[in-house]
């Protein structure tokens, strides 16, 4: 059986604040378990994407 992951992020906001954004991000990151994604994630931190500690 495959699997599929799925994560939301947003940014922006829509509460009571009269001063609002003039944007609102949403991110939809789908990911095929059968696939993985640890050389991909590695190749961010060679190319300095991520802050490092």
């Amino acid at each position: 059986m495959k699997e599929l992951s799925v994560f939301i992020d947003e940014s922006g906001d829509f509460g009571e604040i009269t001063e609002r954004p003039s944007y609102y991000l949403v991110t939809l990151l789908f990911h095929g378990q059968e696939n993985g994604i640890a050389s991909n994630v590695k190749k961010t931190f060679e190319i300095g994407i991520w802050f490092k500690r």
